[in-house]
Protein backbone atom coordinates (compact mmCIF):
# COMPACT_ATOMS: atom_id res chain seq x y z
CA UNK A 1 0.00 0.00 0.00
CA UNK A 2 0.92 3.62 -0.22
CA UNK A 3 -0.10 7.09 0.88
CA UNK A 4 -2.43 7.60 -2.10
CA UNK A 5 -4.36 4.43 -1.26
CA UNK A 6 -4.57 5.46 2.37
CA UNK A 7 -5.94 8.92 1.48
CA UNK A 8 -8.89 7.26 -0.24
CA UNK A 9 -9.92 5.72 3.07
CA UNK A 10 -9.31 8.97 4.98
CA UNK A 11 -11.87 10.46 2.60
CA UNK A 12 -14.18 7.50 3.19
CA UNK A 13 -14.17 8.22 6.94
CA UNK A 14 -15.32 11.78 6.20
CA UNK A 15 -18.10 10.36 4.02
CA UNK A 16 -19.10 8.15 6.95
CA UNK A 17 -19.22 11.23 9.19
CA UNK A 18 -21.57 12.92 6.71
CA UNK A 19 -23.85 9.89 6.75
CA UNK A 20 -23.88 9.94 10.56
CA UNK A 21 -24.69 13.67 10.58
CA UNK A 22 -27.52 13.07 8.09
CA UNK A 23 -28.99 10.45 10.43
CA UNK A 24 -28.39 7.61 7.98
CA UNK A 25 -26.33 5.58 10.46
CA UNK A 26 -25.34 5.73 14.12
CA UNK A 27 -21.73 6.45 14.95
CA UNK A 28 -20.21 2.99 15.41
CA UNK A 29 -18.14 2.11 18.45
CA UNK A 30 -16.05 -0.21 16.28
CA UNK A 31 -15.26 -0.37 12.56
CA UNK A 32 -14.03 -3.76 11.34
CA UNK A 33 -12.09 -4.14 8.10
CA UNK A 34 -9.72 -6.69 6.58
CA UNK A 35 -6.02 -5.80 6.71
CA UNK A 36 -3.65 -7.03 4.03
CA UNK A 37 -1.54 -4.16 2.78
CA UNK A 38 -2.62 -1.74 5.53
CA UNK A 39 -4.23 1.19 3.65
CA UNK A 40 -7.86 0.49 4.54
CA UNK A 41 -7.25 0.31 8.29
CA UNK A 42 -4.67 3.11 8.34
CA UNK A 43 -6.87 5.44 6.31
CA UNK A 44 -10.06 4.73 8.22
CA UNK A 45 -8.35 5.18 11.60
CA UNK A 46 -6.67 8.43 10.53
CA UNK A 47 -9.83 9.67 8.85
CA UNK A 48 -11.97 8.97 11.91
CA UNK A 49 -9.51 10.89 14.08
CA UNK A 50 -9.40 13.86 11.68
CA UNK A 51 -13.20 13.84 11.31
CA UNK A 52 -13.71 13.85 15.08
CA UNK A 53 -15.36 10.44 15.21
CA UNK A 54 -14.89 8.34 18.33
CA UNK A 55 -15.06 5.09 16.37
CA UNK A 56 -12.16 2.70 16.88
CA UNK A 57 -10.87 0.73 13.90
CA UNK A 58 -10.27 -2.99 14.35
CA UNK A 59 -8.29 -4.53 11.53
CA UNK A 60 -8.62 -8.24 10.85
CA UNK A 61 -5.25 -9.57 9.68
CA UNK A 62 -5.67 -11.61 6.49
CA UNK A 63 -2.08 -11.51 5.21
CA UNK A 64 1.26 -12.68 6.61
CA UNK A 65 2.51 -10.53 9.47
CA UNK A 66 6.03 -10.69 8.01
CA UNK A 67 7.57 -11.32 4.62
CA UNK A 68 10.86 -12.89 5.59
CA UNK A 69 12.35 -10.58 8.19
CA UNK A 70 10.30 -7.58 7.05
CA UNK A 71 7.09 -6.64 8.86
CA UNK A 72 4.18 -6.55 6.41
CA UNK A 73 0.86 -6.65 8.24
CA UNK A 74 1.31 -5.55 11.86
CA UNK A 75 0.05 -2.75 14.05
CA UNK A 76 3.44 -1.14 13.42
CA UNK A 77 3.08 -1.21 9.63
CA UNK A 78 -0.46 0.15 9.84
CA UNK A 79 0.69 2.92 12.18
CA UNK A 80 3.68 3.72 9.94
CA UNK A 81 1.45 4.16 6.88
CA UNK A 82 -0.93 6.26 8.94
CA UNK A 83 1.97 8.52 10.02
CA UNK A 84 3.29 8.84 6.45
CA UNK A 85 -0.18 9.78 5.21
CA UNK A 86 -0.74 12.32 7.98
CA UNK A 87 2.66 13.91 7.28
CA UNK A 88 1.81 14.12 3.57
CA UNK A 89 -1.58 15.70 4.28
CA UNK A 90 0.01 18.27 6.62
CA UNK A 91 2.54 19.18 3.91
CA UNK A 92 -0.28 19.70 1.41
CA UNK A 93 -2.56 21.65 3.75
CA UNK A 94 -1.10 23.94 6.39
CA UNK A 95 -4.48 24.14 8.14
CA UNK A 96 -4.48 20.41 8.91
CA UNK A 97 -5.04 20.12 12.68
CA UNK A 98 -2.41 18.66 14.97
CA UNK A 99 -3.64 15.30 16.23
CA UNK A 100 -2.34 12.29 18.06
CA UNK A 101 -2.44 9.31 15.75
CA UNK A 102 -5.02 6.81 16.98
CA UNK A 103 -4.20 3.35 18.20
CA UNK A 104 -5.30 0.50 16.00
CA UNK A 105 -6.24 -3.00 17.05
CA UNK A 106 -5.31 -5.94 14.87
CA UNK A 107 -7.42 -9.06 15.30
CA UNK A 108 -5.11 -12.03 14.76
CA UNK A 109 -7.55 -14.90 15.29
CA UNK A 110 -9.02 -15.12 11.79
CA UNK A 111 -5.92 -15.61 9.64
CA UNK A 112 -6.33 -19.37 9.71
CA UNK A 113 -3.91 -21.52 7.70
CA UNK A 114 -2.69 -18.55 5.71
CA UNK A 115 -3.33 -16.03 3.01
CA UNK A 116 -6.02 -17.17 0.62
CA UNK A 117 -6.95 -20.22 2.68
CA UNK A 118 -10.66 -20.32 3.51
CA UNK A 119 -11.63 -20.30 7.16
CA UNK A 120 -14.59 -22.30 8.50
CA UNK A 121 -15.86 -19.24 10.36
CA UNK A 122 -15.43 -17.30 7.12
CA UNK A 123 -17.58 -19.80 5.24
CA UNK A 124 -20.27 -19.42 7.91
CA UNK A 125 -20.03 -15.62 7.64
CA UNK A 126 -20.37 -15.90 3.86
CA UNK A 127 -23.67 -17.74 4.35
CA UNK A 128 -24.98 -15.27 6.95
CA UNK A 129 -24.01 -12.20 4.95
CA UNK A 130 -25.17 -13.81 1.69
CA UNK A 131 -28.69 -14.17 3.11
CA UNK A 132 -28.63 -10.39 3.44
CA UNK A 133 -27.40 -9.82 -0.10
CA UNK A 134 -23.75 -9.13 0.76
CA UNK A 135 -21.29 -11.16 -1.28
CA UNK A 136 -18.03 -12.13 0.44
CA UNK A 137 -14.88 -13.80 -0.83
CA UNK A 138 -12.68 -16.11 1.29
CA UNK A 139 -9.36 -14.24 1.32
CA UNK A 140 -10.32 -10.88 2.84
CA UNK A 141 -13.97 -10.14 3.44
CA UNK A 142 -15.15 -13.49 4.81
CA UNK A 143 -12.46 -13.43 7.49
CA UNK A 144 -13.30 -9.86 8.51
CA UNK A 145 -17.02 -10.67 8.54
CA UNK A 146 -16.35 -13.70 10.75
CA UNK A 147 -14.63 -11.40 13.24
CA UNK A 148 -17.66 -9.08 13.17
CA UNK A 149 -20.04 -11.94 13.88
CA UNK A 150 -17.92 -13.06 16.82
CA UNK A 151 -17.82 -9.48 18.15
CA UNK A 152 -21.58 -9.12 17.86
CA UNK A 153 -22.13 -12.44 19.63
CA UNK A 154 -19.81 -11.71 22.55
CA UNK A 155 -20.30 -7.93 22.92
CA UNK A 156 -23.76 -7.14 21.60
CA UNK A 157 -23.84 -3.79 23.43
CA UNK A 158 -21.31 -2.34 20.96
CA UNK A 159 -22.35 -0.65 17.72
CA UNK A 160 -20.26 -2.34 15.01
CA UNK A 161 -19.72 -1.35 11.39
CA UNK A 162 -18.37 -3.91 8.95
CA UNK A 163 -16.41 -2.10 6.21
CA UNK A 164 -17.05 -4.10 3.05
CA UNK A 165 -14.05 -3.96 0.70
CA UNK A 166 -15.10 -6.49 -1.94
CA UNK A 167 -16.28 -5.06 -5.25
CA UNK A 168 -18.34 -7.80 -6.82
CA UNK A 169 -19.97 -5.51 -9.39
CA UNK A 170 -19.88 -6.77 -12.96
CA UNK A 171 -17.48 -4.46 -14.81
CA UNK A 172 -17.88 -6.28 -18.16
CA UNK A 173 -20.19 -3.70 -19.73
CA UNK A 174 -17.94 -0.84 -18.60
CA UNK A 175 -14.82 -2.52 -19.95
CA UNK A 176 -16.48 -3.49 -23.24
CA UNK A 177 -17.22 0.18 -23.92
CA UNK A 178 -13.86 1.51 -22.71
CA UNK A 179 -11.79 3.55 -25.15
CA UNK A 180 -8.20 2.40 -24.72
CA UNK A 181 -7.00 5.58 -26.45
CA UNK A 182 -8.37 7.65 -23.56
CA UNK A 183 -5.66 6.15 -21.34
CA UNK A 184 -2.44 8.24 -21.38
CA UNK A 185 0.11 6.69 -23.73
CA UNK A 186 2.71 6.33 -20.93
CA UNK A 187 0.28 4.28 -18.87
CA UNK A 188 -0.68 2.17 -21.90
CA UNK A 189 3.01 1.42 -22.49
CA UNK A 190 3.55 0.50 -18.83
CA UNK A 191 0.53 -1.80 -18.92
CA UNK A 192 1.70 -3.39 -22.17
CA UNK A 193 -1.31 -2.10 -24.11
CA UNK A 194 0.72 -0.57 -26.97
CA UNK A 195 3.50 -1.71 -29.26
Amino acid sequence: SNVAGCIGFVNAAFELKQQIEQGLAPEPNLIYCPVGSNSTAAGLALGCQLAGLKSRVVGVRVAPSHLGIFPACTTGTVHSLMAQTYDFLKQQDGTMPDIDLPDISLEEGFYGEGYGHPLKAGQEATEVFGRRGIKLEPTYTAKAAAAVLQQCTTHSEKSVLYWHTYNSADMGKFLANADINSIPVELRRTAGLTN
